[in-house]
């Protein structure tokens, strides 16, 4: 598994010198950045369909292992020092497709720009309540529906058990649950035929007295921490950014506890 870093990396073992010109300017990438300011960077962008919030996206760097995550708008940054030759990127988000680029690197410099790299969705998922008011005590049934979008099955796969999932947020902070698989120590997984949608039953009992009376926002997902342990998985050293990017992608059922 390779290593994940938020932040703009340099390896040292696949780095060259940077090319200046006579006038004390680096010439690299298509800016030209004097010596005392910060190292260009390469830039590129990863996107999700049908998405406006693009944060937690994997880009790899395949031959030296790497990875960096996206921002908000699904941009990411490289240290323009790379080693000459061929390169490749590879971007990946839960359900969604994976994406691929090459590009060539020659005295340290990219011939082109990356172009934007687009992932397209495969599973949609809609969280349906049994009612959308209740009281301290009752019981939420929550249905989980998953749907394949996509022309070619689609297997989701759990490292534990059970991997249906729910988180419940008050004020965009999670009160309840969270988008983590069980800990049964069986491993599971979902196929999901095109067009194919199948639903899961989720249980929540409002005994939590400490709740504030309003409005509360339920998520669900399918985890599957089985292809993607880092957004999924309590002990991940990013797990607490990573999993929070899922909240931005998905769309959550609103219920309202009363007195």
């Amino acid at each position: 598994m390779a290593r994940v870093f938020t932040f703009i990396l340099l390896i040292a073992a696949v780095l060259l010198p940077l090319a200046c010109g006579d006038d004390g300017v680096i010439k690299v990438g298509f800016d030209e950045v004097n010596e005392s300011t910060t190292p260009p960077e390469v830039q590129g962008r990863a996107l999700l369909e049908n998405m406006t919030e693009h944060s937690g996206i994997s880009v790899e760097l395949e031959e030296i292992d790497i990875n960096l995550i996206t921002d908000a708008e699904g941009k990411f940054s490289l240290l323009n020092e790379l080693a000459d030759g061929e390169w490749t990127l590879r971007a990946s988000y839960p359900f969604f497709s994976s994406s691929e680029q090459s590009f060539t690197v020659v005295k340290g410099i990219p011939e082109t720009e990356l172009d934007n790299m687009e992932l397209t969705q495969q599973i949609v998922f809609d969280v349906l309540p049994d009612k959308l008011t209740y009281t301290y005590g009752d019981t939420v049934f929550i249905t989980l529906e998953a749907l394949n979008v996509t022309d070619e099955p689609i297997t989701l796969y759990s490292l534990t058990s059970p991997m249906a999932a729910f988180a419940v947020r008050y004020e965009g902070t999670t009160v309840v649950g969270g988008l983590f698989p069980g800990q049964g120590s069986q491993a599971q997984e979902v196929t999901l035929n095109p067009g194919e949608v199948q639903q899961f039953s989720l249980t929540w009992i409002i005994d939590n007295f400490d709740l504030e009376p309003g409005e509360y926002k339920i998520f669900a997902v399918l985890t599957n921490s089985g292809l993607y342990p880092d957004y999924f998985s309590p002990s991940s050293d990013l797990a607490a950014e990573l999993n929070e990017s899922l909240f931005q992608k998905l769309t959550p059922a609103t219920i309202t506890i009363g007195e």
